[in-house]
């Protein structure tokens, strides 16, 4: 799985509260054929998200503050 790229600069501001849209960032996003997902969560250690045909999709770790993506 190919993990989409996130600017540095972006995740910074994700993981300390201060980016001024992070829905821009977060959840779903689709371009084309492709979606990516990202998702914000410092606690945790595994993220899944379970897809409409029932998949379940492991998100990787992007950033150590918590920031996943898939």
């Amino acid at each position: 799985m190919t993990v989409p790229l996130l600017d540095p600069a972006e995740a910074a501001a994700l993981a300390e509260g201060r980016h001024g849209q992070p829905f821009a960032l977060l959840g779903q996003h689709v371009d084309g054929d492709h979606a990516t997902v990202r998702s914000f969560q410092p606690q945790a250690s595994v993220v899944t998200v379970l897809a409409e045909d029932g998949r379940r999709i492991e998100l990787v770790r992007v950033d150590e503050r918590g920031l996943f993506a898939a």
